[in-house]
């Protein structure tokens, strides 16, 4: 039986997974953000909530047909 109580200033597993998790992204990924009037913004949710494609895939193939684009 594992007694282990963490104390002050210890890292839980979930802890430590998301530091992990974190620094991977940081290093792997950017964050592109762009000012559009709220209700583009929610006519875009509401859209990919009906069509079931969440709104990053949405951009992610938008910016790999303009890289395409000659």
């Amino acid at each position: 039986r594992n007694n282990y109580k963490p104390g002050k200033g210890a890292l839980s597993i979930g802890k430590v997974s998301y530091e992990v998790k974190r620094r991977y992204e940081t290093k792997t990924y950017a964050r592109i953000s762009a000012d559009i009037p709220k209700a583009t913004a929610e006519e875009f949710r509401e859209k990919c909530k009906r069509s079931g494609v969440s709104q990053a895939q949405v951009i992610k193939d938008a910016i790999d047909n303009f890289l395409k684009e000659k």
